[in-house]
């Protein structure tokens, strides 16, 4: 078989945020679900944790944060590097 299970929690949680990925705006949604498919499956719980809470974050702040105009202000979401950020 190839691929988690489809009860697979990772596969759930992945799915959830790749939902949650699409923002509206296309160039965020191919950060965000780049990182996704980039990190994801090697990315420790602390900074899986730390993207659901980046992608949660109000429009302005998400821009700027993105766009790489600023830090988050909450220091947990600062372990979340774009790949524009890193120039992916």
């Amino acid at each position: 078989m190839d691929g988690p299970a489809p009860d697979d929690p990772a596969s759930h949680e992945r799915s959830r945020l790749a939902w949650r990925c699409r923002r509206g705006r296309r160039e965020w949604d191919v950060l965000l679900l780049g990182w996704l498919e980039r990190h994801f499956d090697t990315a420790s719980g602390p900074q899986r944790a730390a993207f659901a809470a980046l992608i949660e974050l109000p429009d302005a702040e998400l821009d700027r944060f993105l766009m790489a105009a600023a830090h988050p202000l909450r220091a947990d979401l600062a372990g979340v590097e774009p790949s524009a950020r890193r120039g992916i």
